[in-house]
């Protein structure tokens, strides 16, 4: 089979390599699509991850996954040959203190436990012909895709639940004003599913096209261009002057957090949805960065709360908002290729920002 395989920064081939072998409680799923997460193209671009760590290659990334099961174990009664999968490639053991506390992505068996190609150790996989389905994955990380929804739309599934997870975290009451900084795919899921919770949106972002977007197609209330105008003041004006309810950090920017603070009104809450990785190294302006964070936390008495992954608990109410057509997924969608142009893609996804948010520090 063909696989993009990585062989450290910025290195990936196209190569021929075996086609993972299954046991008897395994399945092979021939992949459909596979989304482009930013966090497959940090890895690709080799950047060190806390939550990873340095990766030795070689590994086949990829994870948001959705295919057609081509082969089943012998021990695997659940599902059929044919049957259209979406997978989520994490699951808990769901018998451990993380697990009995419903803290799942730190669960030793979350963090281990992944889909794979032939290649390496596992990492996903996804960026392949055919991905191999552990044992567990298969009882718990799959979901069926009904016939009416497309690939297109239920590739959507797995970065929807991670968006969910963090709007669950938020504790977003109705009539709250939400600000989602950073206007990504997955700003733009966090700008829906924060409307849905009763807030009021407001989008914030660099690039007028994605603004733009965030405006007609994905729920935002109101927009703000960071680069062009006073943010903070717009916002305050927007929040009644007191500041929003709560502020998103979509994007790992050191000036996202601190903007982040700025919007925020004393008593709110910040949820960082977004993972700073070793690219950035603080610019001498950015020194006291810590120490500007400690005291808005401190000064303004907010709750600070990080999300990460997906949650377990809401496997199927991500699936069910996908596939149901709720998330707007069709807008999201800005290039379909193969394997051969993945690591254009990765340059496309990293370049398309206008203007650093370090600008606007």
């Amino acid at each position: 089979m063909e696989a993009a395989v990585w062989y450290g920064k910025g290195d990936v081939r196209v190569e021929e390599v075996p086609t993972p072998e299954i046991n008897d409680f395994e399945c092979l799923v021939a992949v459909k699509y596979c989304g482009l997460c930013k966090t497959d193209i940090k890895k690709i671009r080799g950047q060190s991850l806390s939550t990873k760590g340095n990766l030795e290659p070689p590994r086949v990334f990829g994870h948001e996954i959705v295919g057609e099961i081509s082969q089943l174990g012998k021990y695997v009664d659940c599902w059929q040959e044919g049957d259209r999968v979406a997978i989520y490639h994490h699951v808990p053991c769901n018998n451990c203190y993380y697990c009995d506390n419903l803290q799942f992505s730190h669960c030793e068996t979350y963090k281990t436990v992944d889909t794979s190609s032939s290649v390496g150790k596992p990492s996903g996989g996804g960026f392949a012909e055919f991905v191999k389905i552990p044992k567990l994955v298969v009882e718990k990380g799959m979901v069926k895709i009904p016939d009416k929804v497309d690939y297109e739309t239920a590739v959507f599934m797995e970065p929807t639940n991670c968006c969910l997870k963090g709007i669950d975290k938020a504790e977003i009451s109705i009539g709250d004003t939400v600000a989602v900084i950073g206007q990504g795919p997955i700003g733009l899921t966090l700008d829906q599913l924060a409307t849905f919770s009763g807030a009021r949106v407001i989008g914030v972002d660099l690039t007028d096209y994605r603004l733009r977007k965030a405006l007609s197609s994905f729920g935002a209330n109101y927009a703000v261009n960071a680069a062009k105008e006073d943010s903070v003041k717009k916002i305050k004006k927007i929040a009644n002057g007191r500041g929003v309810d709560t502020s998103i950090v979509a994007v790992e920017e050191p000036a996202a957090v601190i903007q982040a603070l700025k919007y925020a009104r004393p008593g709110g809450t910040i949820v960082f949805f977004s993972e700073f990785s070793s690219e950035y190294s603080l610019i001498e302006e950015e020194k006291c960065l810590g120490q500007k964070i400690v005291d808005g936390i401190y000064g303004k008495e907010l709750r600070v709360i990080g999300s990460y992954s997906s949650s377990y608990l809401r496997h199927l109410d991500a699936a069910n908002l996908v596939f149901s057509g709720k998330i707007n997924t069709k807008d999201q969608i800005s290039h379909i290729t193969g394997l051969d142009k993945l690591e254009e893609m990765v340059g496309i996804a990293t370049k398309r920002r206008a203007n650093p948010w370090s600008d606007i520090v």
